[in-house]
């Protein structure tokens, strides 16, 4: 009863905020910017040739498909669908790993077990920061998909299915790692727990006695796994620039890229958007409850008996893995770099999978227990915990309000306005115009930034945090604009285009209102909302 009203519910939640997502003006500013260089490539332009961007390429070739629709509700169904066929796999892959592992339960109750678990994914994926927009719910099914890929590619005895699973894996996997290289640590290492976890069951099952011996693991299948990974890597991200001549653009935008400008205290950082998006919590107390609860059995061998000393240890693998050692890897990933909430979703394979686990060990428990009051009062505070954690995050009341009337006012206002001005503006060819603080709009009228950063990186040059980078940057060998603050306005003079909008009091406006014999303000929006700008360049 519990787990069919919070799949229900959780499932309700998932469909109100997918269809808003597909709906929706309103989302991360990165997705502008993955749209941006989706329209240039249609246009032939590779980035780090003609304009900066602090991504891989892969996510350019990815958004040309939505770029070329002009609607990121496109993107919104590749990356549904992705999450869909991960919390598919997610469902086989628990009902399998349950066989092994879990032999007091019946398997209707390993069923629902399984399908909480998958819709609890799917969840996740549309309310964590970010949503469906963003590439993290991408990066994190596929993910998924690739644990399920070679758990299934690894114990399956039909030779040819074992090598084609691993091989698909390995595409998906490399894409992945290519969209996101925070999973590159990972993803490598699930070739080696499936061999583990497979090694450790038949010794489980045949010879009670014998010990795990590291020297018995398939040593050939990792290398050849790991090689097949790493070459498609390199091809997924180097190859369009070998084919076009441009390799030294990729290795300088590598090189500009691994410059670190932002460095967070990801801990606090942690703390601080768990509190904001509490649909985490599940997230939180899977890392924390099982790995506690592993050390317990470690030093109380009561407890291994109640669970079936022959098949523990290969509920012990999983626990290590997935509770342990991949979000530590991710943590250690993050901790030299930066954190934002929206990479919260690179743990929800592996808190899932860790919920599964609470779940059925706690439903052990209840078997030995026989207070039924008690469990009763547990089951009845997870679900008014649960219900409030998704109730409270992102409002079904606002997704339903924003999916009926619609949302983005004012982004639609804004392109509405530019699109005036420019008509106003048109002669018998096409005027070229520069919008630094907006991606949007380039996007959407397919227009260049003319080898100005996109919003996020111009403003971080506007405030002085890309000094490190502008300082690595060579003319010679780049033919982007990444100047430093002090010489920003400068280049906006030289190189901006016929028409140039801003915000008002922004560093672009004060700076054409500095130079007014070159730049002169032609229109001035005056909503309370947002005001607008718009230069035309006389000289």
């Amino acid at each position: 009863m519990y787990f069919l009203f919070l799949s229900l519910l959780y499932l309700v939640g998932f469909f109100v905020q997918s269809t808003r997502d597909f709906y929706s003006n309103e989302y991360d500013h990165d997705l502008d910017q993955f749209m941006y260089f989706g329209s240039r490539l249609l246009h032939g332009e590779l980035i780090w040739v003609k304009e900066f961007d602090d991504k891989s390429p892969v996510l350019q070739f990815l958004f040309a498909i939505p770029a070329y629709f002009k609607n990121t509700g496109v993107w919104v169904l590749i990356s549904t669908t992705s999450a869909l066929i991960a919390a598919f796999c997610l469902y086989s892959l628990l009902i399998d790993l349950f066989k092994s592992n879990i032999n007091y339960l019946s398997r209707s109750k390993l069923n629902q077990v399984a399908f909480f678990c998958s819709i609890l994914y799917l969840t996740l994926q549309s309310y964590v920061f970010g949503g469906l927009l963003h590439i993290n719910s991408f990066a994190s099914s596929l993910n998924l998909i690739c644990i399920y890929l070679i758990y299934f590619g690894i114990n399956n005895s039909n030779n040819k299915h074992k090598n084609t699973n691993l091989r698909i894996a390995g595409i998906i996997g490399s894409l992945a790692i290519s969209v996101r290289p925070y999973l590159l640590f990972p993803i490598s290492l699930i070739i080696i727990w499936a061999i583990i976890r497979k090694r450790v069951k038949l010794l489980s099952n045949y010879n009670k006695r014998s010990k795990f011996n590291f020297s018995e693991l398939n040593y050939l299948c990792i290398i050849k796994h790991l090689s097949y990974l790493f070459l498609l890597l390199i091809l997924f991200n180097f190859l369009p620039y070998i084919l076009t001549g441009n390799l030294d653009k990729i290795l300088i935008g590598i090189k500009l890229n691994s410059i670190n400008i932002i460095k967070h205290n990801i801990f606090i950082r942690q703390y601080i958007n768990i509190g904001r998006n509490p649909i985490l919590y599940p997230i939180l107390i899977s890392f924390i409850y099982l790995p506690l609860f592993y050390a317990r059995t470690v030093f109380n061998k009561e407890i291994k008996i109640l669970f079936n000393s022959t098949n523990f240890s290969v509920l012990n693998v999983d626990i290590i893995f997935f509770s342990i050692i991949c979000p530590l890897l991710l943590e250690i990933s993050f901790y030299n770099k930066h954190f934002w909430g929206h990479y919260f979703n690179f743990f929800t394979p592996y808190a899932c999978i860790s919920i599964a686990y609470i779940i059925v060990i706690t439903l052990r428990y209840d078997q030995i227990n026989s207070n039924n009051r008690l469990k009763h009062i547990r089951n009845i505070f997870l679900v008014i915990i649960m219900t409030a954690s998704i109730l409270t995050d992102k409002s079904l009341t606002k997704a339903i309000i924003e999916v009926t009337y619609g949302n983005g006012h004012n982004k639609i206002q804004k392109l509405s306005l530019v699109q005036s001005v420019l008509h106003s503006e048109k002669s018998n060819k096409d005027i070229d115009f520069l919008f630094p603080e907006n991606n949007y709009i380039h996007w959407k009228l397919d227009q260049s930034r003319h080898g100005f950063p996109q919003k996020i990186v111009y403003r971080n040059i506007t405030n002085g945090k890309m000094e490190k980078v502008s300082n690595a940057y060579n003319e010679q060998k780049n033919n982007f604009l990444l100047p430093s603050k002090n010489d920003l306005c400068s280049v906006i003079i030289k190189k901006a285009p016929d028409i140039v909008f801003t915000y008002e009091n922004s560093f672009t406006a004060k700076c054409l209102e500095s130079h007014a014999s070159i730049y002169k303000k032609e229109f001035i929006n005056h909503s309370n909302k947002f005001k607008i700008k718009a230069f035309k360049r006389y000289n």
